[in-house]
């Protein structure tokens, strides 16, 4: 990029904050997993209309062009673009739940700590998620079980979420080898406190 050119000129429709884990948990909790990003978490929770900005902001070829540069980064753009993108698919109105509509998180925790107790401590996540849709047959919404249109199954894209905030609490292993979902020590003591206080 030439240096005359100022680069908040060209991306000046994106804005980047940092923000602390605090607030980026509270965010995830808002968030549909692999359809929302940070974005249109806070449009949202600020009552913005989500279709606004969206039309606003310019792909990085119009970026570009709109500054008569040229020689822009080398990405995407400057590849096959004629190739299918990898990653999470594009959020259609249909993947946007009701408020209300999708049994809490927060209510996946101890169903699947204790799935993976009751399988030994550790499993494939394929039979961790058969058995613990069996423990939340009673609670899963019909929109829950709809499709999304990535062709996968909410909850389970929601339980995946849930899996990585109890990595992070440490109630579930990081290291565990690919596909294994792992309960920790910490988990197992979650679990104990939890009965303590049901009894």
């Amino acid at each position: 990029m030439p240096a005359d050119i100022d680069c908040k000129e060209v991306f000046m429709t994106k804005r980047w904050i940092p923000v602390g884990e605090e607030v980026f948990l509270e965010l995830q909790k808002h968030a549909e997993p692999l359809v929302d990003d940070a974005d249109s978490v806070l449009r949202r929770l600020l009552r913005l209309d989500p279709a606004v900005q969206r039309s606003k902001v310019p792909t990085l070829e119009e970026a570009y062009s709109s500054t008569g540069l040229s020689n822009r980064p080398a990405g995407r753009e400057g590849k096959d673009a004629s190739r299918p993108r990898r990653g999470r698919a594009r959020r259609t109105d249909s993947d946007r739940a009701p408020k209300g509509s999708l049994l809490p998180e927060g209510e996946y925790v101890l169903p699947l700590l204790e799935t993976l107790e009751e399988l030994g401590g550790s499993a494939p996540m394929s039979k961790v998620v058969e058995l613990l849709e069996l423990k939340l047959d009673s609670k899963l919404t019909d929109t829950d079980r709809k499709a999304l249109s990535s062709g996968k199954v909410r909850w389970k894209n929601r339980v995946q979420f849930v899996r990585l905030g109890l990595i992070k609490e440490g109630y579930m292993a990081k290291e565990a080898p690919r596909g294994i979902w792992e309960i920790t020590n910490a988990g197992r003591d979650r679990l104990v406190e939890e009965s303590r206080r049901s009894q």
